[in-house]
């Protein structure tokens, strides 16, 4: 094993049945839609989020009236 490495038990490694929207990889059309919506909030010159994981997370914002934008570097995190 290696040092300070623990196991992380079997039921701590499940996924949620909520969590799950977040499993498939982003389509080209998700990534497509976030790219335009984004541009007009990048900093000029400034690195691209990495948009695919940002992608499957805003899919478990779908559908709710608010949600809290956390960061401000490239305005790229949610909470």
């Amino acid at each position: 094993m290696i040092p300070g490495y623990q196991l992380i038990p079997w039921f701590l490694r499940q996924v949620p049945d909520r969590l799950r929207v977040v499993d498939p990889p982003a389509e080209e059309q998700e990534l497509a839609n976030a790219d335009i919506i984004r541009e007009a909030f990048r900093l000029p010159g400034g690195p691209g989020a990495y948009m695919a994981d940002i992608v499957r997370a805003f899919r478990l914002a779908r559908g709710a009236e608010r949600y809290i934008q956390v960061g401000t570097r490239d305005k790229a995190s949610i909470g």
